[in-house]
């Protein structure tokens, strides 16, 4: 028996037949928070619709793929204490600019959360390939993993910055929301216009990460997926 083959046996066989993931609804969620990340003021309630829109990513992940009960589990506890927490930064600041270590504390649970979603998009992803091999849609969740991976490194610079007494750029400002979303594409992608450069150990130490993952999902992940799928394309016109 081959191992596609196994794979789907065996949702069969726990009592819900094999559901294809389709990654549609979670890009355009994803997409949406960036636009609106990039689009909105940095103010408190940007925080918290864009917590609810990081809600709903994570939650349309979990539905999309059937991610394992112990995710789905974690991810909702999760969202739970996020929301609380952007609720209470909201109230507490009267909806002005807000403290910011709550701010910081805040994005930093918004990160805890949105990791969730690449994990269970990656995961979705894997059971898809082993159930069907490389299709549109197995693309599709691997640039839904990259792009989220882009929003991810946004709030942690967030939380650092604002919790962190030091500035976190160079130019001796944390910067906002939409130039933290903004340098962290650039630095996930390796531009590196030099702009703007992280002023920190930490902060450093994060950059560096964040640009390894981008370089090596990119000529590995996504390069490796193209391909196998230009390959079937062909093998099915010959």
């Amino acid at each position: 028996m081959s191992e596609e083959a196994g794979v789907a046996e065996q949702h069969v066989a726990g009592g819900d037949a094999y559901r294809h993931p389709r990654y549609g609804a979670i890009l355009i969620l994803i997409v949406a928070t960036f636009v609106f990340m990039s689009a909105s003021p940095s103010t408190v309630w940007t925080i918290l619709i864009a917590v609810l829109l990081q809600t709903a990513t994570v939650l349309a992940a979990t539905h999309a793929t059937k991610a394992r009960p112990l995710l789905r589990y974690l991810a909702n506890a999760v969202a739970v204490i996020v929301l609380i927490a952007a609720i209470v930064v909201v109230v507490a600041s009267d909806g002005t600019s807000g403290e910011p270590e709550g701010r910081g504390a805040t994005l930093l649970l918004g990160a805890i959360l949105i990791a969730f979603a690449p994990v269970v998009v990656g995961l979705g992803v894997i059971d898809d390939l082993r159930a069907r091999g490389v299709t549109v849609q197995a693309v599709t969740g691997a640039i839904c993993v990259y792009l989220l991976l882009g929003i991810l490194f946004s709030l942690i610079y967030g939380s650092i910055a604002n919790i962190g007494e030091a500035a976190f750029f160079t130019d001796g400002t944390d910067g906002d929301i939409q130039i933290r979303l903004y340098f962290s594409f650039v630095t996930l992608t390796t531009l590196g216009y030099g702009d703007f450069a992280p002023a920190t150990d930490i902060g450093r130490t994060v950059v560096t990460v964040q640009a390894l993952l981008g370089q090596l999902y990119l000529v590995t992940v996504i390069a490796v997926l193209v391909g196998k799928m230009g390959q079937r394309a062909r093998g099915r016109s010959d």
